[in-house]
């Protein structure tokens, strides 16, 4: 109830009051200080679990991944940024080893994480992961796979999900026009941004353009 509604020190002196404390114990206090902006925090919960004798679950592991990724954006510092993504990397590693069966939540937060750490060879794996394993592939796991692609300068693969993608949204699109564009593929972005209106699924947004207008940069287009 304190974690849910903001009151993170109430919270944190219950936790420490509690002779015992279980998976959904720590989940709680893991997913307040998330959600409240500590991300830090979740990450010490989650190493204190071992001491509590507390087995993490797929919950906590999509949580403090989370919690990995906004870190590296709310400090900015490179350095804290690829340590935290690398740890999700990890805590991805020790949930499998764990027989924790990741889901498609997962599966977003982790190659989020192999997208900003140019992690080509961990993306390929973790995608190779979720065709073996027949995990779900909604929008949101379709863009991931497109974006670390995308990003890790895989664009043939890219190109391959973008098409293979049924229902696109305005983030595929613009993924794939950026990832073109940063590429060196302007032509490619130019001729992908003239099919945007005729799809009839998104339509072009201020990303749009910019990722447009950097294809046309790299063409020394005017």
């Amino acid at each position: 109830m304190y974690a849910k509604c903001g009151s993170m020190s109430s919270a944190v002196e219950v936790f420490k009051d509690m002779s015992l404390k279980d998976t959904v114990t720590c989940n709680a206090l893991i997913g307040g200080h998330v959600q409240s902006g500590f991300y830090a925090e979740a990450l010490t919960t989650f190493h204190d679990m071992t001491s509590f004798s507390v087995v993490p679950d797929e919950i906590t592991v999509v949580s403090v991944l989370s919690a990995c990724a906004q870190l590296g954006d709310v400090q900015r510092g490179n350095f804290i940024m690829l340590i935290s993504r690398s740890i999700g990397l990890v805590l991805f590693q020790e949930m499998l080893f764990s027989n924790v069966e990741p889901n498609e939540v997962t599966m977003v937060c982790v190659l989020s994480a192999c997208a900003q750490l140019g992690a080509l060879d961990h993306g390929k794996q973790i995608h190779y992961y979720i065709e073996e394993n027949i995990i779900k592939k909604d929008l949101s796991l379709e863009n991931s796979l497109l974006d670390m692609f995308a990003k890790c300068g895989h664009i043939e693969v890219a190109l391959e999900i973008f098409h293979a993608t049924l229902q696109k949204d305005n983030l595929s699109w613009n993924t794939m026009l950026g990832g073109l564009a940063t590429q060196g593929h302007g032509n490619e972005a130019i001729d992908l941004f003239n099919e945007v209106d005729k799809n009839g699924d998104a339509k072009p947004d201020h990303a749009t353009f910019i990722a447009v207008l950097s294809a046309c940069s790299h063409l020394d287009l005017k």
